[in-house]
């Protein structure tokens, strides 16, 4: 299962101290994996899970790649919906639901909705390469996601009376 996360504001997540970002990157389990790999610009930052953003420069997609999840920024919704799938169904049993599931996204903060439906714009180039990085990371393991979910939150931005 693939979750792509995407929308403006409300899904970069809430900024949780420092302390609590390592604990959730720990307990993520293994059979949760983040994008990981793509690279802008010619410093070569990495793209965190949050996406590329309004970031510039060249992207690299040819070292995409899953990973364990890291969390350096606000924490994204997807992590815990991913983490609460990969949960055991019935305790006696012990069986997994779901795994692995892979997590990409491209969120963006403070931008009107009407940005992000630019088919000409950055943000739409860069929710495009997050896409096209996360189906090069499928085949560069051989597989490839029996379900996507696209998942969308929307923030405060586009609200009028």
């Amino acid at each position: 299962m693939l979750i792509h996360f995407n929308g403006q504001s409300l899904a970069l997540g809430p900024d949780v101290p420092a302390v609590d970002k390592l604990a959730l990157a720990d307990i993520a389990r293994l059979n949760v994996q983040m994008l990981s790999g793509i690279h802008t610009g010619p410093e070569r930052r990495i793209i965190e899970l949050q996406g590329l953003q309004k970031r510039s420069g060249p992207v690299a997609l040819s070292e995409a790649e899953f990973t364990r999840v890291r969390i350096s920024k606000p924490v994204p919704p997807a992590l815990p919906m991913a983490r609460a799938l990969v949960g055991h169904g019935d305790e006696a049993e012990d069986v997994q639901r779901f795994a692995p599931i892979s997590i990409s996204g491209n969120p963006v903060a403070g931008q009107s909705i009407a940005l992000l439906e630019d088919p000409d714009g950055l943000v739409r180039h860069n929710m495009d390469i997050i896409i096209d990085g996360t189906h090069l990371a499928y085949l560069r393991e051989g597989s490839a996601p029996e379900t996507v979910v696209y998942f969308w939150i929307q923030g405060e931005a586009d609200l009028c009376i």
